[in-house]
């Protein structure tokens, strides 16, 4: 639970950035908006979903770095992980629909039209209906 308040912490700066812990490896892309953290079920990775990035990103929690950085649809809002844990749901607000993504190759499977501005995602108890 340390690290993962102090990852958030790095999340979480005044200027609306997110970049990767200072470690002397070159130089961390700005991430713009943060708005939805998940944690991965193994605890392995936070999923952060970037406004303003038009982006998902993924945070190995163990080293604190940017492993992935997934191009998703306008503004996206908030990510869920599907009930056997091999897919993310990213809503895409200002796209109007919401990205399907595969945990394994972190690459977007499809995108699925929903309407008028998705924000948040849950699955029932399930895990069948989104």
């Amino acid at each position: 639970m340390k690290r993962l308040l102090w990852t958030l912490l790095i999340l979480s700066q005044p200027d609306g950035l997110l970049s990767q812990p200072a470690d002397g490896v070159g130089d961390s892309p700005p991430y713009r908006s943060p708005v939805g953290l998940v944690a991965s079920r193994d605890g392995e990775r936070l999923y952060v979903t970037c406004e303003e990035s038009n982006a998902l990103i993924v945070v190995d929690l163990a080293s604190g770095q940017v492993k992935h950085e997934i191009p998703v649809g306008q503004g996206p809002y908030w990510v869920v992980e599907g009930a056997d844990g091999r897919r993310l749901y990213v809503s895409n607000r200002r796209g109007k629909t919401v990205s399907v993504i595969d945990v394994e190759t972190f690459r977007v499977l499809r995108t699925v039209e929903v309407g008028h501005e998705p924000c948040g995602l849950a699955f029932n108890r399930d895990g069948t209906i989104l």
